[in-house]
């Protein structure tokens, strides 16, 4: 099953920056590196889960 946070892409917007790719100060976030973009926690960077753990994702939502 395609992973819902990440869209099944793998990667997931960075909760540090929201996305934006600076931290605090305006500089470079440390935790994505800029891009914006981590990897997804939720599927392990693979944009698939298991069926059991996409029915969890739903209930969370």
């Amino acid at each position: 099953m395609k992973c819902k946070p990440c869209d099944g892409t793998g990667k997931a917007k960075c909760s540090d920056c929201n996305g934006e790719g600076f931290g605090y100060g305006h500089g470079k976030c440390m935790a994505c590196d800029g891009s914006g973009l981590i990897e997804c926690t939720q599927c392990d960077a693979t944009g698939k889960v298991s069926l059991f753990r996409w029915m969890n994702l739903k209930k969370a939502e």
